[in-house]
């Protein structure tokens, strides 16, 4: 997963990727109140299989905080995230491991330390339910930004 904080003059401040040897795609951010950044999408490379869900959070100066993940044996993922009003973080997404059909949608509320607590349903107390804080490799990559230059095309119908 790649990400990168803009001035906003449009100058790379930070970038860092967060991941391991498979696939790790983040599909959402939210600002966090303290003024860092959440991050959630799906990883290949950790949890229990599959894919899984993540979690990272990172400082207004892009330290990783900490990262989650959480899932069963088949895939899940999750595409959004929002932070709640206590300070913790609910995200959705999918599950193919916890389900009646083919895949079936997933509300996981984490805590503001990506825990998750005060769950009795069956895919938060069950052994085949992994819950993981992996040891991503966590990068600091050095990114070329350019500013490109539009092009515009008019095509005059005859």
């Amino acid at each position: 997963m790649y990400l990168v904080k803009y001035t906003s003059s449009g100058v790379v401040s930070w970038n860092k990727t967060w991941g391991g040897n498979g696939y790790d795609i983040g599909y959402s951010i939210v600002q966090a109140n303290d003024g860092g950044f959440a991050v959630t999408g799906m990883t290949d490379s950790y949890g229990a299989g599959n894919t899984d869900v993540f979690l990272a959070k990172y400082t207004s100066n892009g330290t990783l905080s900490w990262s989650k993940t959480w899932g069963g044996s088949n895939a899940e993922q999750s595409r959004s995230i929002t932070q709640t009003v206590d300070s913790g973080y609910i995200v959705s997404g999918s599950t193919s491991s916890y389900r009646v059909g083919l895949n079936d949608i997933i509300l996981v509320k984490f805590t503001s330390n990506g825990t998750i607590k005060n769950c009795s349903s069956p895919m938060c107390q069950s052994p085949s339910a992994t819950v993981t804080s992996p040891s991503a490799t966590v990068t600091t990559p050095s990114a070329t930004v350019t500013s490109p230059s539009p092009m515009s095309t008019i095509i005059v119908a005859p």
